[in-house]
């Protein structure tokens, strides 16, 4: 099992609500993707990022596969230029 990681810090604001939904329909899309979870952020300070996605994925090659997906690449085509900030941590010791 392979976790991907990934928060965001949005342009504006204003856009995590449209973040969340387009992100969270992914799931059901992606082959390997055993488990996706996308949250918007209530802690409002100035060092928080707005909104996290944590996906699982049956292993590395799966998490590779997801990056070149087709759905996962409409997603990112909306939301690439609205991002400011984000960091990402793939892992699978969880």
């Amino acid at each position: 099992m392979t976790t991907h990681v990934v928060m965001f810090r949005l342009a504006d604001p204003a856009d995590v609500a449209e973040a969340v939904h387009r992100l969270s329909h992914m799931a059901d899309r992606i082959p390997g993707m055993t488990r996706l979870r996308v949250g918007a952020n209530h802690n409002p300070g100035t060092h928080a990022y707005h909104l996290t996605l944590i996906s699982e994925h049956t292993d590395r090659q799966a998490l590779q596969d997801y990056s070149t997906h087709p759905a996962h690449r409409e997603v990112l085509a909306w939301l690439g230029e609205r991002i400011a900030e984000r960091a990402v941590v793939d892992t699978d010791d969880f």
